[in-house]
Protein backbone atom coordinates (compact mmCIF):
# COMPACT_ATOMS: atom_id res chain seq x y z
CA UNK A 1 0.00 0.00 0.00
CA UNK A 2 1.58 3.46 -0.94
CA UNK A 3 2.93 5.83 2.04
CA UNK A 4 0.93 8.57 2.68
CA UNK A 5 1.44 12.21 1.29
CA UNK A 6 2.60 13.56 4.51
CA UNK A 7 4.99 10.74 4.90
CA UNK A 8 6.20 10.94 1.55
CA UNK A 9 7.45 14.26 2.18
CA UNK A 10 9.29 13.66 5.07
CA UNK A 11 11.15 10.57 3.35
CA UNK A 12 11.93 13.01 0.94
CA UNK A 13 12.86 16.21 2.80
CA UNK A 14 15.24 13.82 4.65
CA UNK A 15 16.76 12.36 1.55
CA UNK A 16 17.54 16.54 0.47
CA UNK A 17 14.95 16.14 -2.26
CA UNK A 18 12.18 18.89 -2.60
CA UNK A 19 8.66 18.25 -4.49
CA UNK A 20 9.41 20.75 -6.91
CA UNK A 21 12.20 19.70 -8.03
CA UNK A 22 11.90 15.46 -8.67
CA UNK A 23 9.57 13.53 -9.56
CA UNK A 24 8.11 10.18 -7.62
CA UNK A 25 7.19 7.78 -10.30
CA UNK A 26 6.15 4.92 -8.46
CA UNK A 27 6.21 3.11 -5.03
CA UNK A 28 7.28 -0.42 -4.66
CA UNK A 29 6.76 -2.68 -1.54
CA UNK A 30 9.47 -5.62 -1.27
CA UNK A 31 9.66 -8.57 0.93
CA UNK A 32 11.96 -8.88 3.52
CA UNK A 33 15.89 -9.52 2.35
CA UNK A 34 19.46 -8.16 2.84
CA UNK A 35 19.66 -5.47 1.06
CA UNK A 36 22.84 -3.92 3.22
CA UNK A 37 26.19 -5.46 4.58
CA UNK A 38 25.69 -7.40 7.66
CA UNK A 39 22.01 -6.54 8.31
CA UNK A 40 19.48 -9.13 7.68
CA UNK A 41 15.91 -7.29 8.81
CA UNK A 42 12.44 -9.33 8.81
CA UNK A 43 10.42 -6.20 7.09
CA UNK A 44 8.58 -5.14 4.17
CA UNK A 45 9.79 -2.00 3.22
CA UNK A 46 9.13 0.85 0.38
CA UNK A 47 11.11 1.45 -3.10
CA UNK A 48 10.29 5.13 -4.13
CA UNK A 49 11.24 5.97 -7.42
CA UNK A 50 12.81 9.41 -7.87
CA UNK A 51 13.26 10.94 -11.61
CA UNK A 52 14.63 14.52 -12.98
CA UNK A 53 17.46 13.96 -9.96
CA UNK A 54 20.22 16.43 -10.59
CA UNK A 55 23.07 17.73 -8.05
CA UNK A 56 26.29 19.72 -8.77
CA UNK A 57 29.61 19.15 -6.80
CA UNK A 58 32.50 20.91 -6.68
CA UNK A 59 35.39 19.62 -8.33
CA UNK A 60 38.59 21.30 -8.01
CA UNK A 61 38.63 24.06 -8.49
CA UNK A 62 35.23 23.99 -10.76
CA UNK A 63 31.55 23.03 -10.06
CA UNK A 64 30.52 19.96 -11.66
CA UNK A 65 26.83 18.33 -12.37
CA UNK A 66 26.93 15.20 -12.83
CA UNK A 67 25.53 14.29 -15.80
CA UNK A 68 24.77 10.49 -15.83
CA UNK A 69 22.97 10.41 -12.07
CA UNK A 70 19.30 11.35 -13.37
CA UNK A 71 16.76 8.91 -11.57
CA UNK A 72 17.35 6.92 -7.53
CA UNK A 73 15.77 4.54 -6.11
CA UNK A 74 15.07 5.19 -2.30
CA UNK A 75 14.51 2.37 -0.23
CA UNK A 76 12.69 3.36 3.04
CA UNK A 77 11.34 1.00 6.02
CA UNK A 78 8.05 1.86 7.56
CA UNK A 79 8.73 -0.26 10.35
CA UNK A 80 12.52 1.62 11.24
CA UNK A 81 10.73 4.60 10.04
CA UNK A 82 14.16 5.71 8.28
CA UNK A 83 15.94 4.99 4.96
CA UNK A 84 17.82 2.16 4.11
CA UNK A 85 19.91 3.49 0.93
CA UNK A 86 19.81 5.35 -2.09
CA UNK A 87 20.65 3.63 -5.72
CA UNK A 88 20.91 5.41 -8.50
CA UNK A 89 19.71 3.84 -12.02
CA UNK A 90 22.96 3.15 -13.88
CA UNK A 91 22.84 5.31 -17.41
CA UNK A 92 21.26 4.20 -20.39
CA UNK A 93 23.78 3.16 -23.96
CA UNK A 94 26.76 2.35 -21.50
CA UNK A 95 27.73 -0.82 -20.58
CA UNK A 96 26.38 -1.80 -17.04
CA UNK A 97 29.24 -2.51 -14.47
CA UNK A 98 27.87 -4.29 -11.52
CA UNK A 99 27.99 -3.31 -7.79
CA UNK A 100 29.76 -5.92 -5.65
CA UNK A 101 27.75 -8.44 -4.14
CA UNK A 102 26.06 -7.92 -0.55
CA UNK A 103 28.22 -10.88 0.22
CA UNK A 104 31.81 -9.44 -1.15
CA UNK A 105 31.40 -6.30 0.32
CA UNK A 106 30.97 -7.98 3.44
CA UNK A 107 34.04 -10.06 3.03
CA UNK A 108 35.98 -6.73 2.13
CA UNK A 109 34.75 -4.50 5.25
CA UNK A 110 35.77 -7.19 7.74
CA UNK A 111 39.30 -7.38 6.00
CA UNK A 112 39.67 -3.51 7.33
CA UNK A 113 37.92 -3.66 10.33
CA UNK A 114 34.64 -2.43 9.47
CA UNK A 115 30.77 -3.71 10.24
CA UNK A 116 27.76 -2.64 9.95
CA UNK A 117 25.49 -2.85 13.84
CA UNK A 118 22.17 -1.69 12.54
CA UNK A 119 19.67 0.74 11.32
CA UNK A 120 19.34 3.85 13.07
CA UNK A 121 16.41 4.72 14.98
CA UNK A 122 15.74 8.24 13.36
CA UNK A 123 15.96 10.10 10.49
CA UNK A 124 19.40 11.30 9.55
CA UNK A 125 20.30 14.78 10.47
CA UNK A 126 22.36 15.64 7.29
CA UNK A 127 20.35 14.75 4.37
CA UNK A 128 21.65 12.29 1.33
CA UNK A 129 22.29 15.43 -0.75
CA UNK A 130 24.04 17.45 1.70
CA UNK A 131 26.27 14.06 2.44
CA UNK A 132 26.61 13.56 -1.84
CA UNK A 133 28.40 16.80 -2.04
CA UNK A 134 30.86 16.07 0.21
CA UNK A 135 31.73 12.26 -1.09
CA UNK A 136 34.84 11.83 -2.88
CA UNK A 137 34.27 10.94 -6.94
CA UNK A 138 30.30 11.81 -7.31
CA UNK A 139 30.88 14.42 -9.84
CA UNK A 140 31.80 11.83 -12.86
CA UNK A 141 30.59 8.40 -11.20
CA UNK A 142 27.75 6.60 -12.83
CA UNK A 143 26.24 5.29 -10.25
CA UNK A 144 26.00 6.45 -6.80
CA UNK A 145 24.76 3.51 -4.09
CA UNK A 146 24.46 4.85 -0.31
CA UNK A 147 23.74 3.36 2.56
CA UNK A 148 22.41 5.18 6.04
CA UNK A 149 23.86 2.62 8.50
CA UNK A 150 25.21 2.11 12.25
CA UNK A 151 28.79 1.42 11.78
CA UNK A 152 31.54 0.91 13.80
CA UNK A 153 35.66 1.03 12.40
CA UNK A 154 38.74 -0.08 13.89
CA UNK A 155 40.75 2.70 12.70
CA UNK A 156 39.32 5.52 12.86
CA UNK A 157 37.68 4.14 15.65
CA UNK A 158 33.99 4.20 15.08
CA UNK A 159 31.65 2.87 17.74
CA UNK A 160 28.36 2.31 16.38
CA UNK A 161 27.71 5.75 14.73
CA UNK A 162 24.94 6.83 11.94
CA UNK A 163 26.84 7.70 9.13
CA UNK A 164 26.34 7.60 5.51
CA UNK A 165 28.46 5.47 3.13
CA UNK A 166 28.37 6.88 -0.17
CA UNK A 167 30.15 4.89 -3.19
CA UNK A 168 30.78 6.11 -6.16
CA UNK A 169 31.09 3.61 -9.17
CA UNK A 170 32.10 4.02 -12.31
CA UNK A 171 33.98 6.93 -12.11
CA UNK A 172 36.96 7.30 -14.94
CA UNK A 173 40.44 6.69 -13.28
CA UNK A 174 41.88 9.36 -11.14
CA UNK A 175 44.78 9.13 -13.02
CA UNK A 176 42.91 10.24 -16.28
CA UNK A 177 42.85 13.82 -14.47
CA UNK A 178 46.72 13.77 -13.02
CA UNK A 179 45.31 12.87 -9.70
CA UNK A 180 48.85 10.85 -9.03
CA UNK A 181 49.19 11.56 -5.41
CA UNK A 182 45.53 11.24 -3.50
CA UNK A 183 45.82 7.67 -1.85
CA UNK A 184 49.11 6.47 -1.48
CA UNK A 185 50.48 2.94 -2.86
CA UNK A 186 47.68 3.01 -5.67
CA UNK A 187 47.65 3.18 -9.33
CA UNK A 188 45.74 5.55 -9.59
CA UNK A 189 45.09 4.94 -13.14
CA UNK A 190 43.24 1.70 -12.18
CA UNK A 191 40.74 3.43 -9.47
CA UNK A 192 37.28 3.69 -10.90
CA UNK A 193 35.24 3.64 -7.56
CA UNK A 194 35.32 5.68 -4.37
CA UNK A 195 33.41 4.94 -1.15
CA UNK A 196 33.17 7.82 1.55
CA UNK A 197 31.91 7.62 5.03
CA UNK A 198 29.90 10.81 6.36
CA UNK A 199 28.87 11.55 10.06
CA UNK A 200 24.65 11.52 9.35
CA UNK A 201 24.64 13.73 12.72
CA UNK A 202 27.47 16.22 12.08
CA UNK A 203 28.59 16.19 8.20
CA UNK A 204 32.16 15.36 9.12
CA UNK A 205 34.14 13.27 6.96
CA UNK A 206 35.79 10.32 8.18
CA UNK A 207 37.41 9.15 5.02
CA UNK A 208 37.50 7.98 1.77
CA UNK A 209 39.07 4.65 0.47
CA UNK A 210 38.54 2.53 -2.86
CA UNK A 211 36.45 -0.11 -0.94
CA UNK A 212 34.67 -2.44 -2.71
CA UNK A 213 37.16 -3.59 -4.99
CA UNK A 214 35.21 -5.04 -8.71
CA UNK A 215 34.37 -8.80 -8.24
Amino acid sequence: MPISTAKLSDILTSAGFTNDRVKVVGQYETSATKEIPFVLYKDVFVRIRVNDFSFSVKDGNRIITNPFVKSLDIYYSENANTILKLVSVWPNNIPVRAFPSIESQETQWRQVGESVNGIPATLPHVNFVQALRKATGTARAKQIVAYYVLMSSRNPKIDSVPVWVIHAWGMPPLGVFGLTNQIPGLDQRRITQMRTLINADTGDVYFSDTIPQPQ
